[in-house]
């Protein structure tokens, strides 16, 4: 009798409510802002709450200005 491999529906099921996920590479000063941000989303929340959420601000905060600029303007594109 064969035993183990892959078995449908098997492991932990995803706490993403908009479906499939994928892994992405991302500089790591970044990772804690983007996954805060992708959380939102993924709950609905509006760009104006995400961008006015205090954790959000904070990380963001620890990011250089330039990047910040270009992270924020990049959101801004992306949900006009």
């Amino acid at each position: 009798m064969p035993r183990g491999g892959a078995r449908p529906n098997s492991g932990p099921q995803s706490s993403w409510n908009m479906g499939k996920t994928t892994s992405i590479r991302v500089p790591v000063v970044l990772a804690p802002v983007l996954l805060r941000i992708a959380r939102s989303i993924d709950n609905d929340c509006s760009i104006e709450s995400i961008l006015s959420d205090e954790a959000i601000d904070r990380d963001l905060k620890d990011i250089s200005g330039r990047l910040l600029t270009r992270l924020i303007e990049s959101l801004k594109r992306e949900f006009e």
